[in-house]
């Protein structure tokens, strides 16, 4: 069972999800001692004494994250793709750093906020409400602040210095900060990212067929990523309409994988990987054109062959560009 990295969008989406259901009357009703829920060490605590490992299909394993303790970055976890990948690592990325606040203060950080953060770098939430309109107990408000930062560590630290500026400039006094949640914005991640980390998603839903799906998308738009970032192709041109002749992306399409070899002079068939890859894209078109079913085992392989493409092509095309600033 693969875990769900806190600070994800996986694990955003989650809390988001626990946070609905524990305030709808149904919860209410049948767990009367849990009138309401805002923090996570309250979903924690619904996850592990009431609802257990696994509600509605969904895996909920929430990394504890108490009020006084540090949250867990990214970097961290052993299975966390953008701690691992050479060419996530160095570039930055949008974060969403979410602060607990009183909501006495809510008027001078509105004020404040633009001024430093400027008005698409931060939000204020008020206190969570139930379906009624009546305060959840232990619910607080809370301002989010949206910074570029390579990784989920440096933008918590960017963040707070942010948020302490803004507290400074709204004439509020000076305190630790208490960080609530980081999550990373999908939005800034390159597309076959976004597709990457649906792919592990699924899996945690045990969603195995659509899990595979979406690793082999990812894997097709990166390597067409990778030619047109190494050949000038612009619109009209030989290169352009030699480009966007292959049906799909995949390595097993002769038209695609020429190109591909033609443009980064180098062919995966040679490659320690491409057993494991002709098997992946075979059940990915075993499910697309058969509905087929897959087993957990046979997802987790996809998603892993995925990953070893799209590190293999990203390490090509920087040789490639690297050989040919050179020669330049």
């Amino acid at each position: 069972m693969l875990p769900c990295p806190e600070g994800t969008r996986a694990d955003t989406i989650r809390t988001q999800q626990i946070r609905f259901l524990c305030n709808t009357p149904w919860f209410r009703g049948r767990c009367p001692q849990f009138p309401g829920i805002s923090t996570r060490g309250q979903i924690d605590e619904i996850t592990s004494r009431i609802l257990g490992p696994d509600l509605l299909g969904w895996n909920l394993r929430l990394t504890k994250a108490k009020r006084d303790e540090p949250i867990t970055s990214l970097k961290s976890h052993p299975t966390s793709h953008r701690a691992s990948h050479p060419m996530t690592r160095s570039e930055t990325s949008r974060f969403g750093v979410e602060f607990a606040i009183d909501e006495s203060e809510m008027p001078a950080l509105d004020y404040a906020g633009p001024r430093v953060a400027g008005p698409d770098g931060y939000i204020l939430i008020n206190a969570p409400v139930n379906p009624n309109w009546e305060p959840i107990p232990g619910g607080e408000p809370t301002i989010e602040i949206t910074v570029e930062a390579p990784d989920l560590e440096a933008a918590q630290a960017k963040a707070e210095d942010v948020y302490r500026e803004i507290r400074k400039v709204g004439g509020l006094p000076a305190r630790p900060s208490r960080v609530l949640g980081l999550f990373s914005d999908p939005g800034s991640d390159p597309p076959w990212l976004f597709f990457f980390d649906e792919a592990q998603e699924m899996l945690e839903q045990r969603r195995h067929e659509a899990a595979v799906v979406a690793a082999q998308v990812s894997c097709e738009i990166e390597i067409r990523a990778a030619i047109e970032d190494v050949v000038d192709a612009p619109e009209g041109s030989l290169a352009r309409m030699a480009i966007e002749a292959p049906n799909s992306y995949s390595l097993l399409d002769r038209r695609a994988r020429d190109i591909f070899e033609k443009v980064l002079g180098i062919s995966p068939a040679f490659e320690s990987f491409w057993q494991d890859y002709r098997d992946h894209v075979a059940r990915r078109n075993n499910v697309l054109h058969n509905g087929a079913r897959i087993t957990r085992e046979d997802a987790i392989a996809s998603v892993r062959t995925a990953e070893e493409i799209v590190d293999w092509v990203q390490r090509v095309r920087e040789r490639k560009k690297h050989s040919g600033a050179q020669k330049e």
